[in-house]
């Protein structure tokens, strides 16, 4: 980090009268100033453990534990960005007195975050559903308590049926569309002619499309304008764009779905390029984790399983 730091009377030393402040001391007294506030926060987590609830208070109570972490770790990550420099080249001038109180207002929010994590993590021990399904090693690899939170809390498993409602509600579930032959990319009905559904910087070879051009196929469920969402989105943000780099990189049982998946992606010459295959890979290893907490959820609850679609008619057998 470039920050430039100002020395205090730095004028030739003509502010004699101000007197250097170490930010290791600064930083070690506001550290002793909520151990009062930790005491009562550890009281209240232990009676937090013993009060009993209805499944919706559970439910409830553990989404608002869950978001409010991602909201702490959203402001940790803005804050911390604040006494660094933006561009190569570039300064931020702030005395070394600010610059240590804004680095501790950054560490505070780090422990706040740290707290949070510790209340899902407490709550998580009173869910069944946790302590006999997610928390099982090494099978659930990569599913820590704040995905096992947001799986358990935006979920409501006596409402998913089927895995495909519960694949359409995380908004993983491909819905039907049109390709083009060329390019692999999607394209829409615009004035009774096809065209290309995004204006991506890899052009097609083709300019006129034409019916022989296009081919039926399905896409990712997207939101339209005017139109209520068919899926939670805070959902299909953690799911996607969380939960998949999670499994890859603790190395999780479930990788060997993406691996094969993308292999028989590569070998049949679909997708775009590698990153949309490795994507489509991506999706495909979280709904099979899906499916299998689903599974097990349904199980655990006394609720009906069916098969998946593929199991019960094309006759597909899933190894989870």
């Amino acid at each position: 980090m470039s920050t430039k730091k100002t020395d205090i009377g730095s004028d030739n030393g003509s502010n004699s009268d101000n007197k250097h402040v170490d930010p290791d001391q600064l930083a070690e007294a506001l550290d002793n100033m909520g151990d009062e506030d930790l005491k009562a926060e550890r009281a209240l987590r232990k009676q937090v453990k013993k009060t009993a609830r209805s499944p919706e208070e559970t439910r409830n109570a553990l989404r608002r534990y869950t978001r409010i972490f991602y909201d702490i770790q959203r402001l940790r990550i803005q804050c911390a960005g604040r006494t660094y420099d933006r561009a190569t080249g570039t300064e931020i001038q702030l005395h070394e007195v600010d610059i240590a109180l804004l680095e501790e207002r950054s560490k505070g929010l780090a422990r706040t975050e740290k707290h949070a994590f510790n209340d899902i993590k407490a709550f998580l021990e009173t869910i069944p559903a946790y302590t006999e399904i997610l928390a099982e090693r090494p099978r659930f690899k990569g599913i820590g308590p704040t995905m096992a939170g947001v799986i358990l809390s935006e979920v409501d498993i006596t409402r998913a049926n089927t895995a495909s409602a519960l694949w359409k509600y995380c908004g993983i579930a491909p819905i039907p569309g049109h390709r083009c032959t060329s390019c692999n990319d999607t394209v829409i009905k615009k004035n009774d002619a096809w065209v290309h559904e995004f204006n991506r910087k890899s052009k097609c070879s083709i300019s006129v499309l034409s019916n022989k051009n296009v081919i039926e196929s399905h896409k990712s469920e997207r939101p339209t304008k005017g139109e209520k969402l068919p899926y939670n989105k805070f959902l299909k943000t953690k799911m996607v764009g969380v939960l998949g780099g999670c499994l890859l990189k603790a190395a999780s049982p479930y990788r060997s779905f993406y691996d094969n998946y993308k292999h028989r992606l590569q070998s049949a010459g679909k997708g775009r390029d590698d990153g949309h295959r490795h994507q489509m890979a991506m999706r495909y290893m979280v709904k099979m984790v899906l499916l299998d907490i689903w599974k097990d959820w349904r199980t655990l609850e006394g609720l009906e399983v069916r098969p998946s679609y593929q199991e019960e008619y094309l006759g597909h057998k899933h190894a989870g």
